[in-house]
């Protein structure tokens, strides 16, 4: 029995290439079931008769190309509808694609409407700046020419007042200082002829002082030879000691009143250095003490020649007194001595008459000093007024740098004005610059609403010109969907009659090939036989198994794959049944949807003409 049904299965799988390349395609729930159906039939094929499998083998022929012709108008049937269906998928697409560039044209008008009104709107308000610009822009101008003029003017106005103020105070002191240098020039050569006075009068007593000096010197002399003198009448030794006595007495008075009189002469000449000093120390006060000095020295001369006249009388008496002898001895004495005196006194003489000329110069000395404390007075006049106009032209210098810095204040308000309005100037040529760049704009705006409106009328004109064309397309496509859609149809219902009869035929077929399967199961026992009948199976010819009783004929796997196509063509029908009404749906929708659209182009077509 395995035996056996391996025999069916070899035989079964043997002749199934041939069939599906004949039928097509079968689905896998038919190919379990012909294998189910298969090996039942083994069950029954054993119990039916040879005869009953040839006949029914020749029926099985006759069904396979009933079926075959079925399939190949199924194949066709469904080649047309596949291609109607791509023409429905196109003619979507086509409606589609015309509806989305309408919605994008339309979107696209909107948002250009919507630019422009921007635009219009930002021109506007550039507009309204430009015109706010202008009239802030005449505002400054005006206030900093007014502000200008106002400065210009008060600048004018101080300049004007500090200027006369300055001329009066010039021609005030002009005359001043004019007349102060010429008390300054005056008192200059005045005190130039008094210091060259003082000079000559210095000189005068220098010369009185040097040949009081030399005076003194002789006196010195004089003194050395009385005391050689002495010395010599010493050594001649015959005199008295009362003469002697009353000689060197006399000598000793005479060389007092010679010292007294160096001593007086070295008084003067100190009191005068000292007075020559204090004169050229102050001459203001040196009149005083020149009169005390010369008062002074009057009186030491008067005193000492008074002394010198006294001793010369008592000197006189007492020579009266002495006897003859020594009488002669002093009368020798005496005259030298007399000789001396006449020497001493034409000295003092001299040094009297140089005492009278340095007081005659003294005198004009104080004449001088009191001519030079005038002058040194008028001088101190002269330097307080000086003194006084230098204080007032400091104060007309310092009013004077009041008025530059005044000036100068002036000037740097007058250069942050010019500043200002240089800044200003800037300012209103950047403001002009702007404003014109803001004209071009404005300008380039304009330009590009012309654009804009242009490309706006030549897009309405596109969007009618589309709007026409899509109204035309969606037309002309609801026409040949209609067309095609009743040709569909008339072709469906033509195809659903002829498989309707198909399959009429196929159940008949079905019924007679279960038939058939019935009378072949009698035939099981006559297999079971044959299996062991060598060469049966194989006798026949394998390259014409339609030629009498072959293997062909009598195999049952034939019958199996006849009942897989009926069964196959059962279910295309089935799906050509569906898809018939998948269809008919889908053109259903597709009208729809063209009706949709068409109402949309129309509203749409409205809304710019409203």
């Amino acid at each position: 029995m395995d035996r056996r049904s391996w025999l069916w299965r070899r035989k079964a799988t043997e002749k199934s290439p041939g069939e599906t390349e004949s039928t097509g395609s079968v689905s896998s729930q038919s190919e379990r079931y012909s294998d189910e159906q298969a090996y039942a039939a083994q069950s029954s094929s054993h119990s039916q008769s040879l005869e009953v499998t040839s006949k029914a083998i020749v029926a099985d022929e006759d069904v396979n190309g009933r079926v075959k012709t079925l399939s190949d108008k199924l194949s066709a049937a469904l080649l047309n509808i596949s291609a109607k269906e791509e023409l429905v998928k196109q003619h979507a697409k086509v409606a589609e694609e015309a509806v989305s560039g309408w919605e994008n044209a339309e979107n696209e008008v909107s948002d250009l409407k919507k630019k422009l009104e921007s635009e219009k709107e930002r021109s506007s308000a550039l507009e309204n700046r430009v015109i706010h610009l202008d009239g802030a822009l005449k505002e400054c101008v005006r206030q900093l020419r007014q502000l200008r003029e106002e400065q210009e003017q008060k600048l004018s106005e101080a300049i004007t007042e500090k200027t006369h103020e300055w001329k009066a105070v010039v021609s005030d002191l002009c005359p001043k200082l004019d007349a102060a240098e010429s008390e300054n020039s005056t008192l200059k050569s005045a005190l130039e002829i008094r210091t060259i006075e003082l000079d000559l009068s210095t000189k005068a007593a220098e010369a009185a002082s040097k040949l009081n000096l030399e005076s003194l010197k002789k006196v010195a002399k004089l003194e050395s030879e009385i005391r050689r003198l002495k010395a010599v009448a010493r050594k001649a030794a015959s005199v008295s000691s009362f003469c002697v006595e009353s000689f060197t007495d006399s000598q000793s008075d005479a060389g007092e009143r010679i010292l007294v009189y160096e001593n007086s002469d070295h008084i003067e000449f100190d009191s005068a250095s000292v007075n020559a000093e204090s004169r050229s120390s102050n001459l203001v006060t040196g009149p005083y003490y020149l009169r005390n000095d010369q008062t002074h020295g009057k009186n030491l001369i008067a005193s000492s020649f008074q002394n010198d006249l006294m001793d010369d009388f008592l000197e006189m008496e007492r020579l009266a007194g002495l006897p003859d002898a020594e009488a002669r001895r002093s009368r020798a004495e005496q005259f030298t001595e007399s000789r001396y005196k006449l020497e001493l006194d034409a000295m003092i003489n001299k040094t009297a008459n140089l005492e009278q000329e340095i007081e005659k110069k003294e005198a004009e000395r104080a004449e001088l000093e009191v001519a030079m404390r005038r002058l040194l007075e008028q001088l101190h006049k002269s330097q307080v007024c000086l003194e006084e106009a230098e204080a007032r032209m400091t104060e007309l210098e310092v009013r004077l740098w009041e008025m530059e810095g005044l000036k100068g204040d002036a000037e740097k308000r007058l250069e942050a004005n010019e500043s200002k309005l240089r800044d200003t100037a800037m300012e209103i040529e950047s403001l002009r610059v702007q404003v014109e760049l803001l004209e071009g704009e404005v300008r380039s705006e304009r330009a590009e609403k012309a654009q804009k409106d242009g490309r706006l009328g030549a897009l309405e004109e596109d969007i009618s010109r589309l709007k026409e064309e899509a109204q035309l397309q969606h037309t002309s496509q609801l026409q040949q969907a209609a067309n095609s859609r009743d040709e569909v149809k008339l072709k469906q219902t033509q195809e659903l009659a002829v498989a309707a009869t198909k399959f009429a035929e196929c159940q008949r077929t079905i019924a007679s090939l279960g038939l058939k399967l019935k009378s072949l199961a009698s035939l099981e026992d006559f297999l079971d036989d044959s299996d062991t009948i060598p060469g049966l199976t194989d006798e026949e010819d394998p390259q014409h198994p339609e030629s009498g009783c072959g293997p062909y004929k009598s195999d049952p796997s034939y019958l199996i794959s006849d009942i897989r196509q009926s069964e196959y063509i059962r279910d295309k029908l089935s799906t050509l049944s569906q898809k018939g009404r998948a269809r008919g749906v889908a053109v259903a929708n597709l009208s729809e949807k063209g009706g949709r659209g068409l109402s949309k182009l129309s509203r749409r077509g409205s809304k710019p003409g409203s």
